[in-house]
């Protein structure tokens, strides 16, 4: 399989006097070595104990039959596609700009503004594939809640060396709300008479 590559032209819209402070590109986790290891090792294993606990043929076959249509059903994740494409993440000191690949790539901003906070993926199946892969999804915490008052997040990933990533989004995000801080009217003190 061809690995489609950004090309020259397809340079981030950058806004006057805005400079890029980090860039990373998303990797395909789908059909790589480490993530057919997590995927298939356990199903082996399951299929071999079934067998040595009841030495059936169609306890077996059904087993197997049930790890491919699991490893199907999960093959269709967006994340694991192995023909999906690989996205771009350019940071600036305003925005984060989010690139598709492609001859015509398509830029959506998001202006550093509304990113409240970022972690990284915390379950158990997300930390394995980070330690096997070292690609990791980031999630930004977004500051304007959704339509019914939830907490709206915006996954962005994976990635290779995201702790390096969300360390500059964390940067920025703290430089900015130092801005605001400064900004911010100073407040009378009020006396009391305590």
């Amino acid at each position: 399989m061809a690995v489609r590559e950004f090309s020259p032209a397809a340079t981030p819209p950058l806004e006057p006097g805005e400079t890029v402070v980090a860039e990373a590109t998303g990797v395909l986790l789908g059909w790589q070595p480490q993530t057919i290891l997590i995927w298939w090792v356990p199903g082996a294993v399951f299929i071999i104990l079934g067998w040595l606990e009841f030495r059936s043929v169609v306890v077996t076959v059904g087993l197997a039959l049930f790890c491919v249509a699991l490893f199907l059903f999960y093959a269709r994740d967006r994340e694991v596609r192995p023909r999906a494409g690989r996205k771009r993440y350019v940071l600036t000191d305003r925005r984060l700009l989010v690139g598709s690949p492609g001859p015509e790539t398509a830029w959506r901003p998001l202006p550093l503004g509304d990113i409240g906070a970022t972690r990284m993926e915390h379950g158990v199946a997300d930390r394995v594939v980070a330690v096997l892969s070292s690609a990791a999804t980031i999630v930004l915490e977004l500051r304007a809640p959704g339509p019914r008052g939830e907490p709206r997040r915006l996954r962005i990933g994976p990635m290779r060396r995201p702790r390096g990533f969300q360390a500059a989004i964390d940067g920025l995000l703290a430089d900015g709300d130092r801005q605001r801080d400064l900004q911010q009217p100073p407040t009378a003190e009020v006396d009391l008479g305590h």
